[in-house]
């Protein structure tokens, strides 16, 4: 009705009665004046009340937003509150635990202490007791020295106590704990000061060495004083199977090593080169060298004895990992001759058990030469000249030797490198027609070369009895006569391949034995290839990486040296001079 100009009336109604006059209101075609700024509308009532209202919400969606963040500010307020009421009582129920954690290994501490000053004091005789006193003694020197470790073990183990945390009124505050630990440390120190225990009967002298206690002659102060109780056949009455000698080695770059030798063996009866026969005392290096020595290296294929001329060869092949390549014929073509004394090497040690064709072979001047005159690539064939079968028994060596070396140990190169003394380069030479050298012989001098000479000297070469292989080195046994050499399986308690060859089984290894608790012994014996946690070897030089932890097969081991004492064998001053009571592995 308001879209179009005219008149329209207007009155109020209220049900049918009209209760105001009729008024006429006239609608314009526009609202605008000429020369008048038109008003802006007044808000009605409804839209007045409307303002209103979402006023009255804003202000309560605004007191109720603060009100939300003060209830979320006290809840978290009350949160850490909560939490930090919490931390002080786990902290307070903390304090008091290492409380009464230090009180307890205090106490024990230093009930063992006491414990270790009464065994030593008990061990106290004087020269003129007897000789079951003096055993006493030594049984009451063990005892001390048990409860020394123990001693120190427990105060090691006190926690460490903040005094404002602990309670001011328990005894053991921290306070407390470091005065009680400083006078045990100086309680159990002070057993080291301990009077000598001696006896007129068996010359034993009870003493601290390395932290240690054992019972030693006073009078032995070198290799030589060991050399002379092994000579007298007195080696049991000083030293038991388990103890340690520990002569210093020096690396080729100077570095001093402190190198035990576990007792593997007492009174055994070993033949020398000369042929007489002499009662000592065996020892075996605990840790593996720090040189790592190959047992032996790659052998070559054909040695020359004479000058081979540049031209094409063939050979036939025997005895190769891979048994599908036996009875194969391959050739080769050589550009450059061979020299008198030089060698014909597989390029490739991993090629064993694969296929020959396409694999390179090599050519060098001499055995201890490690630049090739030329590479060469074999094919299948027999042109030019035969030089043989790959069987070891003509001109060309047995296949497997001319990959992966020989383990024959008479003419190995561990052999050679633990029983010299002479600087690197010259300690090695060959040992048989295709032997061959590694590159090793050039890093360092020979094992013997890092020992004092008072250590060498108490130690003999002894016959030294070995299988050859009767595959690749036609059977038999070898005898060589060494001062160190890697045991056998019959001598380290194991299954042998060939039994009553190479040795007895060693006491000390039938005491490990003894210990094992993996239930996969053969009639008290390792398994050859076993796996077996006891014997597992590490590094000397690092003394945590393993380098084997299965049967001591040769192989599997060929750093673990050992050694005879013909005459004696063990160190010097105190410092160098552990003897430990019990056997003990890595």
């Amino acid at each position: 009705m308001l879209e179009q100009p005219g008149v329209f009336p207007v009155s109020a109604f209220c049900g049918d009665l009209q209760t105001t006059g009729v008024e006429h209101v006239r609608v314009s075609a526009t609202g605008y004046v000429q020369g008048q700024t038109p008003q802006p509308p007044t808000p009605d009532v409804y839209a007045q009340l409307a303002q209103l209202v979402q006023s009255a919400v804003d202000s309560a969606n605004h007191i109720n937003s603060e009100a939300k963040q003060s209830q979320e500010a006290a809840q978290s307020a009350a949160l850490d509150a909560e939490d930090s009421a919490n931390s002080a009582a786990e902290s307070a129920a903390i304090a008091a635990q290492k409380e009464e954690c230090a009180s307890t290994a205090a106490t024990v501490a230093m009930n063992k202490a006491n414990e270790a000053q009464a065994s030593a004091a008990s061990a106290s005789i004087s020269e003129s007791n007897t000789h079951n006193r003096a055993d006493q003694a030594e049984a009451s020197a063990q005892s001390a020295a048990q409860s020394a470790q123990e001693a120190k073990d427990a105060a090691a183990s006190m926690p460490i106590i903040d005094d404002t945390q602990a309670s001011p009124a328990n005894p053991w505050s921290g306070a407390k704990v470091n005065q009680e630990v400083s006078k045990l440390s100086e309680q159990i120190d002070g057993l080291a000061t301990l009077p000598q225990v001696t006896s007129e009967d068996n010359g034993k002298t009870l003493a601290v060495m390395n932290g240690k206690w054992g019972l030693v002659d006073p009078s032995i102060g070198d290799f030589s004083d060991v050399q002379r109780i092994v000579q007298s056949g007195a080696m049991s009455q000083y030293f038991s199977i388990g103890d340690q000698l520990t002569p210093a080695w020096i690396d080729d770059d100077g570095k001093t090593y402190k190198d035990p030798f576990d007792i593997v063996q007492l009174n055994r009866t070993y033949e020398l080169e000369s042929g007489a026969a002499i009662n000592g005392m065996m020892i075996q290096q605990h840790y593996a060298n720090v040189k790592g020595c190959p047992f032996d290296a790659q052998e070559a294929l054909y040695d020359a004895d004479e000058e081979l001329p540049a031209g094409t060869y063939h050979f036939t092949v025997d005895r190769h990992a891979l048994s599908s390549e036996n009875g194969k014929i391959m050739q080769f073509t050589l550009t450059k001759p061979i020299p008198a004394g030089g060698q014909l090497v597989y390029a490739d040690v991993s090629g064993y058990d694969k296929v020959l064709f396409g694999q390179e072979i090599r050519t060098f001047s001499s055995p201890a030469s490690f630049t090739p005159i030329e590479s060469v690539v074999l094919s299948e064939g027999n042109e030019g000249i035969d030089l043989g079968v790959t069987d070891g028994k003509g001109s060309l060596n047995v296949n497997t030797r001319a990959f992966r070396g020989c383990g024959r140990w008479k003419t190995s190169m561990l052999r050679q490198y633990l029983n010299s003394s002479k600087p690197a380069g010259q300690w090695w030479s060959k040992q048989d027609k295709w032997d061959r050298a590694s590159d090793f012989i050039n890093t360092c001098p020979g094992y013997l070369s890092g020992f004092d000479a008072d250590f060498l000297a108490t130690i003999k070469p002894i016959k030294v009895q070995t299988a050859r292989d009767s595959s690749a080195n036609n059977g038999g046994t070898d005898i060589t006569y060494d001062r160190f050499f890697p045991i056998s399986l019959e001598q380290s308690n194991a299954v042998p391949q060939a039994a009553n060859t190479e040795g007895e089984a060693l006491d000390y290894w039938k005491w490990i034995a003894s210990q094992d608790t993996t239930g996969n012994l053969d009639n008290g014996r390792f398994r050859q290839y076993g796996k077996y946690q006891i014997l597992t070897v590490y590094a000397l030089h690092a003394k945590k990486w393993a380098y084997a932890a299965g049967c001591a097969l040769r192989e599997e081991h060929p750093q673990a040296m050992h050694g005879v004492f013909m005459q004696m064998v063990q160190s010097a001053p105190t410092p160098h001079f552990p003897v430990i009571s019990v056997p003990r592995l890595a």
